[in-house]
């Protein structure tokens, strides 16, 4: 199926080289146009193709173990909540605990502790998986955290 171009004012092509943004504006456009709706109505609608097609979507478990592999931390801390809470079973629990300690393990080693982790041992303390954990605690503890 091929899709006709559309002509601006100038007479350049809307659909033709463009970005795939622009050829998502132009639907929404043309959607919001058709059907009468309200400003609001077509960001909505664009915003909705934009997440949709571009594929924004959580990590998965299986993400999750292979950060944990890599030992990649903070990529790790910032997507672990991406999983629902129906999914977020005893392997997750057990995968979060051991790549917090593993963290704190290997700030200890540091000489000095610096504001971003300082910062994340903050937001990590209040994830109940690890408040309840006594390990997390104590070593959180040893960087001279409370």
């Amino acid at each position: 199926m091929k899709i006709k171009d559309s002509h601006n004012k100038r007479g350049t092509t809307i659909l033709g080289n463009t970005p795939f943004v622009d050829i998502k504006i132009f639907f929404t456009a043309r959607l919001a146009k058709a059907c009468r709706l309200p400003f609001s109505y077509h960001l909505l609608t664009y915003l909705f193709l934009s997440y949709s097609i571009n594929g924004h979507g959580n990590y998965t478990l299986s993400d999750l173990e292979i950060l944990g592999e890599e030992k990649n931390y903070l990529e790790f801390f910032q997507h672990a909540q991406d999983l629902r809470p129906v999914e977020r079973g005893q392997r997750w629990k057990e995968l979060v605990e051991q790549m917090a300690l593993s963290y704190t393990y290997e700030q200890l080693k540091r000489s000095a502790v610096d504001d971003q982790t300082i910062a994340l041992m903050d937001k990590l303390i209040d994830w109940p998986v690890l408040n309840n954990n006594l390990f997390f605690k104590r070593s959180r503890a040893k960087l001279g955290l409370r």
